[in-house]
């Protein structure tokens, strides 16, 4: 590399309109594609047997407080009661 660097630089001082070319192996290695957390959402954290996955099991879920009326919400500490008590 120092002998290729001390190459153009001799070639530059006797030719100054030269254009210098692009120096081997200067690039930074390119980072890896890091995985995203909706990646990761697919993975099911319960087992499904396979004639469940064919239905539709969005019922099953519950939706996050934020996104639940006062009345769901309330329901949902009602039944949570029922079951605990």
């Amino acid at each position: 590399m120092a002998l290729f660097l001390r190459q153009l630089i001799i070639r530059k001082l006797k030719k100054p309109s030269m254009n210098i070319p692009r120096l081997p192996f200067r690039e930074k290695p390119r980072k890896k594609k890091k995985k995203l957390a909706h990646e990761f959402r697919n993975v099911p954290s319960i087992y499904i047997p396979t004639e469940m996955k064919t239905q539709d099991l969005s019922s099953m879920y519950i939706d996050s407080n934020n996104l639940q009326s006062r009345q769901e919400r309330k329901e949902q500490e009602r039944l949570k009661e029922e079951v605990f008590i």
